[in-house]
């Protein structure tokens, strides 16, 4: 920076740029200074011409520092602008985003600006580049040494020169002062290096950059490398004990089975003992035998004699036993005959008391006809005058009571037939409650029972499916808790455990269309909530990811669905719901060895073992070791259970039936009232009809044909 003090030097520079831009317009382009003043790239010389603030001006500048001093407003700001734009860059470099027509002077057309760079060594004259704006397009044209020139061959001729405008370490406008304010070193550094280092330099430091990127690579690895070792390291120690408990193990079973080997070589040789011990004994029992079969040879004929005729003689016994049980059998057949004779007499006896008192009962009736034909012969032949007056009266008086009487007959009969009908539905009633009373002796009628307490809407579609089965293209079963048990119920409660009540009470079909009419009679008819699913595979495809023989070893029992018995169509769909063919199931706990194969396994998701349930989630995006374990107390199941019906019910039962009865005794009583007031009323009907055949003027004549008595 130049004081005012050396203000004659600065004139003194000036009238010399003066000259030399003289010397330059002459045509000649000589340069009066010489090349070491100037750096390769340094403004020589600034001209603007309807620029801005400008009209008409050109600036001659220094080879070392230069200063421009002035009042605001006097166009400081808009040289360093003319500087930028000249140079190819654009106004937003500055801080400030214009278009380029804003720089054209009020009221002109066009601006024109002319920038003079120093020349390098081996070029023969300095670049001056020439930059026209014109107003009404907006538009830039660029010059080199008055030859057309495009953007891209200034950034070029400004990259040769390494002239960085937008470097904020080689030109620092006004308003980019906040921003070089917050650079950082890395970043000033960096900037610096463009501005003044040679190209070289810039590539070392992006070698230096990679490879201080390639020893913190290879330090992070080694950091973790350490890591790993010191991890396994200490893993080795803990499992050292292990091994060394493992292989002393392994010497105590060798051992011990080289010890088995001799004890069986001790005991073959034990054995081998005994049996020459016993060969010698029997061989010495043979030879006593026989010394005694010669020695009691005469005694032991006589004993086989005796035996062989014993022999015969029980055959015979055998004989004479059937012969005595054919005649045993016999004479049962002949007693049972004789009783039902006996019976058959004692009935004809009956049936001869009862013609015999039947036929005196006819005796008394031909009596009292006769007397009856000998009063109406004897009324006949009395002479008797007919009064119409008297007869009709008594007709029409005979006729109301008719009337009168057969409405009453109507009504009684209207009383009995709704009172049949009363009863009929009651005894309809008390015979399903029998029935519901009888079934709860049995183990289906106390499973029925407990759904209809727990679930009337399951229980009534599953009475309606009974009556309805024949409707649907293949089998619908009904909810598991009637359909299905469970074969041991040691393990009734784990295995319930593992299942939700919706799928004790859920329906099965096998279709798509039993599905869609079994939810239409239910859901639209019925108006029942239910739940219905749907299973189309077989049992035999559900396969459990691990052999039989195998869970043994794990501590398991068997597979859940194993243990249930029921169809098979609702056992592939709680296989398909619940998973039952992949959960296993143990009445005793597992021990810890077996629990942390079966967590780590991922086989076996879903198990119960003593008192407890397990589930396990996996999540493996996350990872093989990403589990979690849900663990559940086995709670006493409420479904498939072989305990005792509620007493209660039966009572209730017991109560509806007797008052059922009480009710129909006094309905019985109702319709013989009515009955006997019926039989009343048609007697009543007889005598009318009688009295209205007597008051006719002529008289029927009585003919009784002739009774024949047996």
């Amino acid at each position: 920076m130049e004081s005012d003090d050396d203000s004659d030097n600065f004139e003194d520079a000036v009238s010399d740029h003066r000259q030399r831009a003289v010397l330059r317009g002459s045509g000649s382009r000589q340069v009066a200074v010489s090349a070491a003043e100037f750096q390769p790239g340094a403004i020589v010389r600034v001209k603007v011409e309807n620029f801005v603030t400008y009209e008409k001006a050109e600036f001659f500048l220094g080879p070392n520092l230069n200063m421009v001093i002035g009042p605001n407003g006097t166009g400081k700001s808009s040289l360093v602008c003319a500087i930028c734009l000249g140079l190819g860059y654009p106004s937003s470099v500055l801080g400030r985003a214009s278009a380029f027509g804003e720089f054209v002077k009020h009221g002109k057309d066009e601006a024109e600006i002319e920038v003079e760079l120093q020349k390098k060594e081996d070029d023969p004259e300095n670049y001056i580049v020439g930059l026209c704006i014109r107003k009404e397009d907006n538009s830039r044209r660029f010059t080199i040494n008055d030859s057309r020139a495009t953007v891209k061959d200034i950034q070029k001729l400004m990259k040769s020169l390494r002239i960085q405008i937008d470097n904020l370490c080689q030109f620092l406008p006004q308003d980019k002062v906040a921003e070089f304010a917050g650079l950082t070193p890395v970043d000033l550094l960096e900037k610096t290096l463009h501005a003044s280092a040679p190209p070289e330099m810039i590539q070392w430091r992006n070698e230096l950059k990679d490879h201080f990127q390639e020893q913190k690579e290879a330090q992070r690895s080694a950091e973790g490398s350490r890591e790993q070792l010191k991890k396994m390291e200490a893993r080795q120690q803990v499992l050292q004990a292990d091994v060394d408990k493992l292989q002393e193990r392994e010497q105590i079973q060798d051992t011990i089975e080289k010890l088995e080997n001799m004890h069986l070589v001790v005991r073959y040789n034990e054995a081998r003992k005994a049996y020459g011990d016993v060969k010698r004994r029997r061989k010495d029992a043979e030879n006593n035998l026989k010394v005694l079969q010669r020695n009691c040879a005469p005694s032991l004929e006589a004993v086989n004699k005796k035996q062989k005729y014993q022999s015969q003689i029980q055959a015979a016994v055998e004989d004479r036993k059937m012969i005595l049980l054919d005649a045993e059998n016999t004479a049962r057949r002949a007693d049972d005959a004789i009783v039902s004779a006996d019976g058959k007499f004692k009935e004809l006896q009956s049936m001869a008391e009862t013609e015999k008192a039947s036929f005196d009962t006819k005796k008394e009736e031909l009596g009292t006809i006769k007397r009856t034909i000998t009063q109406l012969e004897a009324k006949r032949k009395v002479p008797r005058e007919f009064d119409p007056g008297e007869f009709n009266r008594k007709i029409r008086e005979l006729e109301h009571h008719k009337r009168v009487n057969d409405n009453e007959i109507e009504a009684l009969q209207k009383q009995l037939a709704e009172l049949k009908e009363e009863a009929t539905a009651k005894r309809r009633r008390r015979d399903g409650l029998l029935e519901e009373l009888q079934a709860l002796d049995s183990q289906q009628g106390r499973i029925l029972a407990l759904l209809k307490r727990l679930d009337s809407d399951v229980a009534r579609g599953y009475e309606w499916l009974r009556e309805h089965q024949d409707e649907f293209e293949k089998e619908v079963f009904g909810p598991p808790m009637v359909t299905c048990s469970v074969k041991d119920q040691q393990y009734s409660d784990p295995i319930q455990s593992m299942l939700h009540s919706s799928d004790f009470f859920c329906f099965t079909a096998q279709t798509k269309n039993d599905h869609v009419k079994l939810s239409h009679f239910f859901y639209n008819q019925m108006n029942l909530s239910v739940t219905i699913r749907t299973c189309i595979k077989p049992l035999d495809a559900f396969q459990p990811p691990v052999p039989r023989h195998r869970l043994a070893e794990m501590g398991f029992d068997g597979y859940v669905i194993d243990y249930i018995d029921g169809p098979g169509p609702v056992l592939a769909m709680l296989c398909v719901e619940k998973k039952l063919h992949l959960s296993t199931v143990a009445l005793q706990p597992l021990s810890d060895n077996n629990l942390e194969r079966v967590l780590k396994g991922g086989a076996i998701n879903q198990f119960a073992c003593g008192d407890q349930t397990y589930r396990v989630t996996r999540r493996r995006e996350y990872g093989d070791g990403a589990t979690s374990t849900r663990i559940d107390t086995v709670r006493p199941g409420q479904y498939w259970t072989t305990q005792p019906v509620d007493e209660s019910e039966g009572k209730m039962l017991k109560d509806q039936i007797e008052a059922l009865n009480r009710e129909l005794a006094v309905d019985k009583r109702k319709y013989k009232d009515l009955q006997d007031r019926e039989e009343q009323l048609n007697a009543g009907a007889r005598e009318i009809q009688d009295n209205m055949v007597r008051s006719a003027p002529w008289r029927p004549i009585l003919i009784i044909c002739g009774l024949t008595c047996a």
